[in-house]
């Protein structure tokens, strides 16, 4: 297994955007994190340059749930798992139960 650098690639900048914190989709997050983890989540800026700020982008709502990591973007990066078993999959699963019609297509019915 090697890891090797990628030369010549220019991440292209992609807008940053923010959503209303009055949003049902939002509102639904908050509330579905909160449960599962029992204490208001940080509202946090990043610079995120992934699919979230193209979708965004597009106008439709976005929320992101970043796992607990170490190490991002290097050949030690690794992710928590008792975080994305303890709080990502709940949360998900919370949000998906929804009966907020923003989450409504991550339904599998």
């Amino acid at each position: 297994f090697e890891i090797g650098k990628q030369t010549g690639r220019v991440t292209p900048f992609i807008k940053p955007w923010i959503e209303n914190a009055g949003h049902p989709l939002i509102q639904s997050a908050v509330q579905h994190l909160q449960e599962v983890t029992g204490q208001a989540p940080r509202k946090i800026i990043g610079c995120p340059t992934a699919n979230e700020n193209v979708i965004a982008n597009w106008g439709v709502p976005t929320v992101t749930l970043p796992p607990e990591a170490e190490g991002e973007h290097s050949a030690n990066e690794r992710t928590r798992l008792s975080y994305v078993d303890n709080v990502m999959v709940p949360w998900i699963l919370a949000m998906a139960k929804s009966d907020n019609d923003h989450v409504n297509w991550i339904r599998q019915e």
